[in-house]
């Protein structure tokens, strides 16, 4: 049976880190969209892209804290759920401030 656990939870790491990194690529792929929704330059793209990894890189120290002071089962328990809240929150944020060409689309969303 513990056995089992194991790997359960190990897997459940692995998605959870699999969703993480396939947000962090996704902003690359929209870098386009973002340059000419808001007009911005080479470099104020690159400025911009550049604060979000470094939010990364101070949040890995933090995270790390937290696991070895709660241990890791209960930090990633936080962070996921903290991230599901957040996520809802700012959706809902976000809705009057959306193009009018993405209103319906993210209308749609659940």
């Amino acid at each position: 049976m513990l056995k089992n656990y194991r790997w359960t939870v190990a897997l459940l790491l692995f998605v959870a880190g699999s969703i993480n990194y396939m947000d962090r690529a996704a902003i690359g792929v929209v870098a386009p969209f973002i340059q000419k929704s808001f007009t911005l330059t080479p470099s104020q793209l690159g400025l911009t892209f550049s604060t979000f990894f470094i939010g990364y890189a101070v949040f890995a120290f933090v995270g790390g804290q937290l696991a070895d002071r709660f241990g890791p089962v209960r930090t990633q328990g936080f962070r996921i759920k903290r991230r599901a809240c957040g996520r809802g929150y700012w959706r809902e944020r976000a809705r009057p401030a959306l193009h009018p060409a993405w209103y319906g689309a993210w209308n749609s969303c659940p």
